[in-house]
């Protein structure tokens, strides 16, 4: 289950929206509210998996370990989610400023002749002991999907010995590999194949074929948070809003063999991330004094303030100040009470297997 309204407004990049949501699901029932929580900020990761570059992946994969955190920690830092908040916000803002065609919207007779010449290279064959290296994955040998199955591993194996061969200046190339291994499991996923495998052998859906080709080619922390945050919790209803978790895993394929291709986060993001640092605890003190003021949470003492901005112009142009009856006054609190309630909230929660 995720948060509809939370989802829409990450996904428009509304950071402003997106904060005062997270922050009335934490203030109104922490503990009802986590998993929900948890389930967008995944979505969110998901939909970012669907059109997120080459370029930029090295800051979607740092944003998930931030979810991931998110997730493992006993206790809810409130700068830490505002951060998280602010990331997401950021990478959805890229397709926003730069939209292009997402994962699982082409035709599928398209992606098809997009990728298929993957699949049918005659003059790359996997050696007996490759096909051993695989064995937990592959169907059995007199199952239908056998032939299928080695044709698909011999493929992404072919291909990532290819990228050997190609420099990490010729970004072009290297984005139209990993794009291509995207589609490749778009379209692997959408015919709905079945693989029946040691790997995952409750569920015959070809995610967990793809995974287990991961799994068995990369022990890195990369695909491991991937897969981590994929399976979390995981039941088939999540399945639409995790998909994109494997495309992405798809691009990291590439990253892993050329992270030099790949960029950090530019110093106006920087900026953004760390201008929601530090006005976190006032940011917090205005949206909860917002919510005791329309009977959201229950009211206790507090002090009002307009925070009438809109976007992500509201980090840049924040003030850490608070405009009061003509009086400017310190932007800070000397309750203790306060001051550890922003710094970390205790909550129930189940821990990542």
């Amino acid at each position: 289950m995720i948060n509809q309204e939370l989802y829409n407004t990450l996904c428009r990049a509304k950071i402003k929206e997106s904060l005062f949501l997270v922050s009335k699901l934490i203030l109104q029932d922490l503990d009802k509210n986590i998993e929900v929580l948890q389930n967008t900020f995944i979505a969110i990761c998901s939909y970012i998996g669907s059109y997120i570059s080459l370029t930029d992946i090295r800051l979607l994969l740092d944003t998930i370990n931030d979810v991931i955190a998110f997730i493992e920690d006993e206790e809810i830092t409130i700068k830490n989610v505002y951060i998280l908040v602010a990331k997401l916000c950021l990478l959805c803002d890229i397709y926003i400023k730069t939209p292009i065609t997402k994962t699982g919207t082409i035709n599928i007779k398209i992606v098809r002749d997009k990728i298929i010449d993957m699949f049918e290279n005659e003059s790359f064959k996997l050696s007996s002991s490759g096909i051993t290296k695989f064995e937990g994955i592959l169907p059995p040998i007199d199952n239908p999907t056998y032939i299928l199955a080695t044709q698909v591993i011999t493929g992404y194996v072919y291909i990532l010995k290819q990228l050997e061969s190609i420099p990490s200046t010729d970004s072009n190339k290297l984005s139209d590999i990993a794009n291509k291994i995207r589609n490749s499991f778009d379209y692997i996923i959408r015919k709905r194949y079945t693989f029946e495998t040691k790997f995952y052998e409750s569920d015959n859906d070809a995610v967990w074929f793809l995974w287990g080709i991961l799994s068995l080619l990369y022990t890195n922390s990369e695909m491991d948070y991937l897969y981590q945050l994929f399976n979390y919790g995981y039941a088939k209803k999540h399945k639409n809003h995790r998909i994109g978790l494997l495309w992405a895993a798809a691009i990291t394929m590439v990253y892993i063999a050329k992270k030099d291709v790949a960029r950090n986060w530019n110093t106006a993001e920087v900026k953004a991330i760390k201008k929601i640092e530090e006005v976190s605890l006032i940011l917090y003190n205005d949206i909860k004094r917002e919510l005791i003021k329309n009977n959201e949470i229950p009211e206790q003492q507090t002090q009002e303030k307009n925070t009438n901005i809109d976007g992500m112009e509201y980090i840049s142009s924040f003030r850490p100040v608070i405009q009061e009856k003509g009086v400017v006054a310190s932007s800070t609190t000397n309750s203790e009470t306060t001051q550890r309630e922003i710094k970390s909230i205790r909550c129930k929660r189940d821990y990542m297997m």
